[in-house]
């Protein structure tokens, strides 16, 4: 998973990432009695996600075109204070990376000269499964499967974890 990360922040370098554990730490703590507010991208086909996707995630797939309406939410989300971050995901990182890079040159197409936490999901769902932290089905049922996305990428995720089809 390493090489995968590596050569993923080699190919969008303007693309800042997060650790699973510190987006853990942002889904359930609070700083100074103020919560973190999230906004979860999952930015995978239909079907993975409804395998399994984050808690409060929201699919934006990876064919996303339009990012005015991302970007009007972000732009909400900042105004709410310095407590927030979008975070997109995918299988391993590589869609999210693309995603994140897509909407950056959008907002900087919109001439906004502000700079928004926007982040990729360092490992993304493959790597938050693999650690066992929690999912939800399309039913919002906690599930510990993931979808593999193919046979090679899905070698990245535990065996037992892998599921193609929610209905066997």
């Amino acid at each position: 998973m390493f090489a995968v990360q590596s050569g993923i922040q080699l190919r969008f370098p303007s693309v800042k990432h997060v650790t699973t554990q510190q987006l853990h730490s942002w889904l359930h703590t609070t700083n100074n009695n103020s919560t973190m507010n999230i906004m979860l991208l999952d930015v995978r086909e239909e079907e993975e996600y409804q395998i399994s996707h984050i808690t409060g995630a929201v699919r934006a797939g990876p064919e996303t075109s339009d990012f005015r309406p991302i970007y009007e939410s972000l732009k909400a989300l900042a105004t709410k204070g310095e407590n927030y971050a979008v975070v997109a995901y995918c299988s391993v990182g590589y869609r999210s990376s693309a995603f994140v890079d897509k909407m950056q040159r959008y907002i900087a197409d919109t001439q906004d000269n502000k700079t928004y936490n926007i982040y990729n999901l360092e490992g993304s769902i493959f790597k938050w499964a693999n650690e066992q932290r929690n999912m939800v089905d399309r039913s919002n049922n906690v599930t510990p499967f993931v979808h593999p996305y193919n046979i090679v990428w899905g070698k990245l995720v535990s065996s037992k974890l892998r599921k193609y089809d929610l209905d066997k």
